[in-house]
């Protein structure tokens, strides 16, 4: 990372009724910048995270595609929107930029996300188990403003977004 960068000093900025933490707020400019320019690299924005792990401040960008990105893509992308986030003066408190795929267990978060993976099996970790059980696999059958529905042997069943902790595609190994 290279220039001077501008330190931003506010703790939390209000969007809408609710405030955003500095975090949430230069995660969200971050996205808000660069998802462009990852479409144009062929590549879709799955997540930026900015996060502390010890003593380092990491911004961390997640980009994927069907079939998995490659490492070469990965750096393409770095090196498209590196300019554009220093420019920005967003690098402030970062101490390593990474690009990178989110794994092939990453968690389906977007709207985007669960239209991709229609049809295919899902894993659904819940708050509070339902019929015993904590976490359910099935068959994406339909998603509406984070509601799923899944199909399994025994039929279908719906869930609502506050029953959900998180979505991962499922992985037969």
């Amino acid at each position: 990372m290279t220039g001077e960068w501008t330190k931003v000093h506010s703790s939390f900025t209000v969007q809408g009724n609710r405030k955003m933490s500095k975090k949430s707020e230069l995660e969200a400019k971050v996205a808000g910048l660069c998802e462009p320019l990852i479409q144009e690299e062929g590549v879709e924005l799955v997540d930026v995270e900015y996060v502390r792990e010890g003593d380092v401040q990491y911004l961390r960008v997640f980009v994927d595609k069907r079939g998995g990105v490659m490492i070469d893509e990965c750096e393409a992308v770095s090196r498209r929107i590196d300019p554009v986030i220093e420019e920005a003066g967003l690098m402030a408190d970062v101490d390593t930029f990474e690009v990178s795929s989110p794994g092939l267990d990453r968690p389906l978060k977007k709207p985007a996300d669960f239209i991709r993976h229609m049809g295919e099996k899902i894993d659904i970790g819940l708050y509070q188990a339902a019929d015993g059980e904590k976490t359910v696999t099935g068959t994406l059958e339909d998603y509406q403003d984070g509601d799923l529905t899944i199909r399994r042997e025994s039929g279908s069943m719906t869930f609502s977004k506050s029953q959900i902790a998180i979505v991962k595609q499922h992985l037969d190994f």
